[in-house]
C-alpha cells in the first residue's frame, strides 16, 4: 500500500462540495482557516466541547466546522472565528453543553448555547489579541 492511497483529487472534491452548483473558481470553505469542533463526545469526558481553528484542508466527518464562504462571499471574519473559538472552549459553555449532550456534539446543541454577540469594540479587542497586540 502506498502513501498515495490517502491523497484526494482536488477537482473531484470541489465537484463533490459544489454538488450541482457551477464551479466558477469561487473560494470554498476548505481553502481557508475555519472554526471546528469535535463531534464525538460524552458527558462523562473531562471536556465536552473541544473547538479549534483548522488550517485550509478537507476534514473527516467526525469533525464539525462552520461555513465560512457561500457563493464565494465570506460569511465570517477571522476575528469572529477567534472569538467563537475562545468562547466555545470556555468552561461556562462547556458546562452548559455537558447538560445537553449524551453522545455527539452537533450544531443542534451548539445553536442553543448562549454565546454573547460581538460588538465593533469587541471585534477590535479580539483582533488585537489574535494578532498578539495588547491594546
Amino acid at each position: 500500500m502506498t502513501s498515495r492511497t490517502y491523497w484526494l483529487n482536488e477537482k473531484a472534491c470541489r465537484k463533490a462540495v459544489l454538488g450541482r452548483g457551477h464551479d466558477t473558481g469561487q473560494k470554498l470553505d476548505y481553502q481557508d482557516f475555519r472554526l471546528g469542533f469535535r463531534k464525538i463526545a460524552r458527558c462523562t469526558n473531562e471536556r465536552t466541547m473541544i473547538a479549534t481553528i483548522i488550517p485550509p484542508n478537507f476534514h473527516a466527518e467526525n469533525f464539525q466546522s462552520i461555513k465560512v464562504y457561500q457563493d464565494g462571499n465570506r460569511l465570517v471574519s477571522p476575528e469572529v472565528i477567534c472569538y467563537l473559538c475562545a468562547v466555545l472552549n470556555s468552561l461556562t459553555l462547556d458546562y452548559l453543553l455537558r447538560l445537553r449532550v449524551t453522545a455527539n456534539v452537533n450544531f443542534f446543541y451548539v445553536y442553543q448555547l448562549p454565546v454573547p454577540r460581538l460588538t465593533a469594540a469587541d471585534s477590535a479587542f479580539w483582533s488585537n489579541r489574535a494578532n498578539g497586540r495588547r491594546s
